[in-house]
This record gives C-alpha cells, sequence and structure tokens, in this order.
C-alpha cells in the first residue's frame, strides 16, 4: 500500500515539474527540446507561420535551422511545379524543333511552294488519300506536286486530286491508283514505279540486263511533267529474283514520306499546259 501511495506521489510530483517547464521554460535547452518537439509534433507549426512563437527564447542556430528546414520544403515545392510546367512544354519544343526542320529543308530545296496542314485522313483508305487545308482560295490546282519534309529530306509524297475553295485532297503515293515515272539513281534508267496501297511502291517489268542493288535511290524522272522533276522518291528495299520464263524482274520501293507522321505538306505548283489537266466535275 506504501508503495503505491509513494509511486503516485512521485508521478504527481514529476507531472507537476513537467507542467512547470513547459510553462515557464528555464534555460535553453528546455526551450530547444519545447520548440524541437512542437515542430516534429504539430503540422500547423510545421507547415505554417506560427513557428515563430514557439521559437521564442531558443538559440539562434537551432532557429536557422527550422527556417533552412522551411525554405528547403518551399524551394522542393517549386521545383515540382517547376518539372510540372517542363513536362507540359516538352510536347511544344518539340513541335517548334519540327517545324524549323522542316521549314529548313523546304528553304533548302530549289522547288517553290506553299505550306499546308494535314486536315484530314481517309481511316478506311489510310494509304490512299489525306485532305489538306489549302484550296483553289490559295491558288492551288489539280495534280500539283505535293511534297512531305521530313528526316532530313523534302520527297515525294502525291499529288494533287481534288481541290476547294478552302481545302484539297491529296492523292498520296501509296494509293493503287497512283504511278510515276521514275529513275533509279539520278539520271539513271527510267521505270514506272505504281502504289501498292501500302507505305511501298512496286516497279515492274524491269529489264533483265539492269544492274540493280538494294538501297539504290529513286527520283521522278529528270524529264517529268506531271511531277516536278528529280524529286526522292524512295530507295530500293527488296529485289525478286526474275522467274526463268520471265526476262523482266520486279522491286519493291520503300518510300521517304511516312504518311504515319506527317503533319504539314509542301505543295510545289507544276503549271501544267492545259491539255495535261484532266477536265474538273463542272467542265465535264
Amino acid at each position: 500500500m506504501r508503495e503505491k501511495e509513494s509511486f503516485n506521489i512521485a508521478a504527481a510530483v514529476y507531472a507537476f515539474v513537467s507542467f512547470l517547464l513547459l510553462l515557464f521554460p528555464v534555460s535553453g535547452v528546455v526551450h530547444t527540446a519545447r520548440a524541437v518537439c512542437a515542430y516534429a509534433l504539430y503540422p500547423s507549426i510545421y507547415y505554417g507561420e506560427r513557428a515563430d512563437f514557439f521559437l521564442r527564447g531558443v538559440p539562434d542556430n537551432v532557429r536557422r535551422l527550422f527556417a533552412t528546414d522551411q525554405e528547403n520544403r518551399r524551394l522542393r515545392e517549386k521545383i515540382r511545379e517547376l518539372e510540372i510546367e517542363l513536362e507540359k512544354s516538352r510536347p511544344a519544343a518539340a513541335e517548334a524543333e519540327r517545324l524549323r526542320d522542316e521549314m529548313k529543308i523546304a528553304g533548302s530545296s530549289k522547288w517553290q511552294g506553299t505550306w499546308a496542314r494535314v486536315s484530314a485522313r481517309d481511316t478506311k483508305n489510310w494509304y490512299g488519300f489525306i485532305t489538306v487545308s489549302r484550296g483553289t482560295k490559295d491558288g492551288i490546282k489539280v495534280n500539283d506536286t505535293v511534297m512531305a519534309a521530313q528526316n532530313g529530306k523534302i520527297s515525294l509524297l502525291g499529288r494533287i486530286y481534288e481541290t476547294y475553295p478552302d481545302f484539297s485532297r491529296v492523292m498520296l503515293a501509296g494509293n493503287k491508283a497512283f504511278s510515276v515515272i521514275v529513275s533509279l539513281g539520278i539520271n539513271g534508267s527510267e521505270v514506272l514505279a505504281e502504289g501498292t496501297g501500302s507505305a511501298r511502291m512496286k516497279i515492274e517489268y524491269i529489264p533483265e540486263n539492269l544492274p540493280l542493288e538494294e538501297g539504290t535511290e529513286i527520283f521522278s524522272a529528270p524529264d517529268a511533267q506531271l511531277y516536278i522533276p528529280n524529286a526522292r522518291v524512295g530507295v530500293l528495299s527488296k529485289i525478286y529474283k526474275r522467274d526463268s520464263e520471265m526476262s523482266f524482274t520486279s522491286a519493291d520501293v520503300q518510300l521517304y514520306s511516312d504518311i504515319d507522321s506527317v503533319k504539314e505538306v509542301y505543295i510545289v505548283r507544276n503549271n501544267l499546259p492545259d491539255d495535261l489537266v484532266p477536265p474538273t466535275e463542272e467542265q465535264q
């Protein structure tokens, strides 16, 4: 019984002394311990502006430590905000860089043209047609050559197929109805390349005595009239073995223009003679 009473008395004394120390701190050490506990355990002090009240009487080095911690937290929050802004700006920066590259490529070419934005794609015939944001109001005519500036090169994409006041439809080089006379290498032998409904063209009936190598660049014919001459088209990607009964061989052409990623096109006016331009529906 006495031990229990002694324990209760000791506990009461310790509680009273602790209460007095919390209310009336008697030294910088006590101030510091109280401030550290309050700063660590109470979010309102941890994040708020009431910390000064609890830091009264605390040594300057401890006050500076708390102030530095709060400043570090503000800086980390600012860094997070800047990182978010940076991530938001990356797509815009990449888009600006892509447009600068396209302008640079087109500016170094020998052809003068008009830029147009790809405004629609034919989902049922992906390699057949696209719609661009230039039309007769901008001087665009049927059979004008359409180029793509990609991967450091400006290459044949297709031709203007239909025109309207504010937009035009482009028949792509991959369209099965598309064909162009091409040369195997600059000023090389001329053959006919036709669309296959994909990102490739097909060259049929290549004379057997004509040397072929995969990787050979393909250009539009130097004397082409329907398309601008000596325009890059693609490269020989596959050469098929000649059938023993045939005197011709065939090859695939991988187009330079990437229809999956093209966003702008470069329309070059051909200024074709009237007899080479098919009549419009209104003239028929």
